[in-house]
């Protein structure tokens, strides 16, 4: 570590920390019970914030949309946007990340029986957060651009809510990749027209000249 970056430490071999359900633990530790529901069923969700000179962008914005989405799948946070904030903000500080990424989770708990109802309102919901380091895209693609390949959007009609059931998205990416592309725009039928939604991993813009 120098000056507070990470500097040519690879990310696997960082000793990083985690937050998980109110308290900051080694990520290489075991936290997450296997019969969780975010693993047995993708019950959960996720918002990703953007930090930089590790600072929290637009989180107000992103941490009220978790709470509408976990209010409609009925869920519950266990802290509140000022502590939720303040306990990311101390992540980024212990992992000492400058330009980087706030991922937070929130699944309805475990569930050692597995059903597919939703388990006692007494069961705890899952809350964890890391705090990583930006993945940064090649000069070259700055330059010259990539090769984009369009893949029929297969989510489900809930794309408003983040739900961490990410497979689509993950056949779109890794199709495009195979063809030896960099993205793949998905695309949707509506009223007889090709429509784009997202890309596998990224958001898009167009500007119109």
């Amino acid at each position: 570590m120098h000056n507070g970056v990470m500097n040519e430490v690879k990310l696997e071999e960082a000793l990083m920390w985690a937050f998980y359900d109110g308290k900051f633990v080694q990520e290489k530790g075991k936290h997450v019970q296997l019969e969780n529901r975010g693993l047995t069923f993708a019950d959960g969700l996720f918002e990703v914030v953007r930090t930089i000179k590790g600072r929290i962008l637009f989180f107000e914005d992103h941490f009220t949309r978790m709470i509408k989405s976990a209010a409609f799948f009925n869920m519950e946070i266990p802290f509140t946007s000022q502590e939720t904030k303040e306990f990311a903000s101390e992540l980024i500080r212990r992992n000492a990340i400058e330009d980087g990424e706030l991922y937070i989770q929130l699944t309805r708990g475990t569930d050692l029986h597995r059903e597919h109802r939703f388990p006692s309102e007494k069961t705890p919901s899952t809350f964890f957060m890391l705090a990583l380091p930006l993945r940064r895209i090649d000069a070259e693609n700055w330059k010259n651009g990539v090769k984009l390949f369009t893949y029929p959007d297969l989510r489900h009609k809930l794309c408003e809510h983040k739900t961490i059931n990410l497979l689509p998205n993950v056949l779109a990416k890794n199709f495009a990749y195979s063809n030896g592309g960099y993205e793949a725009l998905m695309f949707r039928d509506f009223e007889g027209k090709k429509v784009a939604t997202e890309g596998g991993s990224s958001n898009y813009f167009l500007v119109k000249d």
